[in-house]
């Protein structure tokens, strides 16, 4: 891609950089979601596991929500949204980013403690004063009636397969332990 300079006098086929980033462009660059960024990390305990989250300087939050968010528009960092999973607003400005499984994770500043990630994330009005959406859903009537349906289905649906014991037989393989087919 062809670039006009800073000064405008002549063109040039280089990107500009990322800010913090040095050789990385802003624009058809890599993908930000495998290119480790160039921040500390520190653990975070996500409760059964622990995992890298990187501490981003309030300088630079922006371009990392912009390069990470999924979809159009990318909200401002002034923005409440509303998380899925928590059940609560937060100010975009507290979103986390994690390195995990080899990519970084745009995440809920709730992620911790329920999981929330940018898919996660609604307009803040989605939530009403029950944090139960506005929508027209209430959670707590389904909640119950899912109650209700077990309680009045009980044993309903195929068995649960039995899953034997380590070196107990279960007649599912051939003496030489070989499954059959």
């Amino acid at each position: 891609m062809i670039r006009p300079n800073d000064d405008d006098s002549e063109m040039s086929d280089e990107s500009p950089e990322v800010p913090g980033f040095p050789g990385l462009p802003d624009s058809e660059g890599p993908d930000y979601y495998t290119v480790k960024l160039p921040f500390p990390t520190e653990p975070l305990d996500c409760g059964n596991r622990v995992v890298e989250e990187y501490v981003i300087p309030d300088d630079q939050r922006q371009w990392v929500l912009e390069a990470l968010f999924l979809g159009e528009p990318v909200p401002s960092l002034d923005d409440v949204l509303y998380d899925l999973h928590e059940g609560k607003t937060f100010i975009v400005r507290q979103y986390r980013v994690t390195w995990e499984d080899g990519r970084n994770w745009l995440l809920s500043p709730y992620y911790p403690s329920s999981g929330g990630s940018v898919i996660d994330w609604m307009p803040a009005d989605w939530a009403d004063e029950e944090g139960d959406g506005d929508d027209g859903c209430d959670l707590d009537q389904l909640d119950e009636m899912d109650d209700e349906f077990d309680e009045d289905n009980p044993g309903d649906g195929p068995p649960a397969p039995r899953i034997p014991p380590p070196g107990e037989d279960d007649g599912t393989t051939h003496p030489t332990g070989e499954i059959p087919f």
